[in-house]
C-alpha cells in the first residue's frame, strides 16, 4: 500500500507535460501543423470549458438563484480539483517532503488540504483587494 501512495505522489509530481499526444492541427488555407496534445494542455483546455460553463450559469443567477448558486458551487470545485492537478502548485516540494520525512497518509492528507486553502484564501484576499482598491 506504501508502495501505491508513494507512486501515486511521485506521478503527482511530474511534470504533467511530458505525457504528450500528438494530433495534426488542419488551417482554413489548407496548412497543417502537428500540434502537442500533452496532459497539460489537455487540463487548461478543460479549465477554459468550465470557466465558460460558469459564466453562462452566473448570468442566470438572477432568473433561478437557487439551482444556479448549486450549479456554480460544483462547477467550481470540479474547476479547483483540475485546477490543481495542473503543473505547478508546489506538487514536487511536498512529496519530496513527505517521503523525506516518511510521513503518514494522515499528514499527508492535512498538508494538501491546508496548501489548497491557503491557495484558495489566497486568491480570495488578491481578488477583494483588487475589487476594493482599484477603480
Amino acid at each position: 500500500m506504501k508502495l501505491i501512495f508513494t507512486l501515486l505522489l511521485f506521478f503527482m509530481s511530474m511534470d504533467l507535460s511530458c505525457a504528450a499526444e500528438k494530433s495534426i492541427m488542419t488551417f482554413p488555407t489548407g496548412h497543417t501543423m502537428q500540434q502537442d496534445q500533452s496532459l497539460g494542455r489537455k487540463l487548461v483546455d478543460y479549465q477554459n470549458t468550465l470557466r465558460s460553463k460558469l459564466t453562462a450559469v452566473t448570468r442566470q443567477l438572477k432568473e433561478n438563484p437557487v439551482s444556479s448558486t448549486a450549479t456554480i458551487l460544483l462547477i467550481s470545485f470540479i474547476y479547483g480539483v483540475v485546477h490543481s492537478i495542473g503543473p505547478g502548485h508546489n506538487k514536487g516540494t511536498l512529496t519530496a517532503y513527505m517521503l523525506s520525512r516518511r510521513s503518514s497518509k494522515k499528514k499527508a492528507a492535512l498538508i494538501g488540504a491546508f496548501m489548497g486553502a491557503l491557495h484558495g484564501l489566497s486568491t480570495i484576499i488578491l481578488v477583494l483587494l483588487i475589487y476594493f482598491f482599484t477603480d
